[in-house]
């Protein structure tokens, strides 16, 4: 199923499942590696020294969900924006060059 311009509700779920699959294989994989591997090598050294406090990993996991449902609507946002044709977007950055493209960067980011 691909995003639909009538359905909203089903837009936005989508875009909050593409967003919490990819966190999931992220941060299951990152939590792997560093607490299953890494820690223990840590522990024998004494850099950690006290392991998480009770109901940090729930905290966690809280907040990443809320981001993830944040981003969610930017994404919905945009594309019905780019649906109803309602605003500018370049699909060939050649139409106007790398320079503008950087320009435009720089002043979304501090305009």
């Amino acid at each position: 199923m691909s995003p639909s311009i009538d359905q909203p509700i089903f837009t936005y779920i989508y875009f909050a499942s593409i967003l919490l699959i990819r966190y999931i294989i992220i941060a299951l994989g990152t939590h792997i590696i560093l607490w299953k591997f890494l820690i223990k090598n840590l522990l024998k050294y004494k850099l950690v020294q006290t392991p998480l406090p009770k109901g940090q990993i729930k905290r966690e996991i809280n907040y990443s969900i809320q981001t993830i449902l944040i981003f969610a609507i930017g994404g919905v946002t945009n594309f019905y924006i780019s649906q109803k044709n309602l605003g500018l977007y370049y699909k060939n950055i050649a139409d106007y060059g790398w320079v503008y493209w950087w320009f435009s960067i720089f002043m979304m980011i501090f305009n």
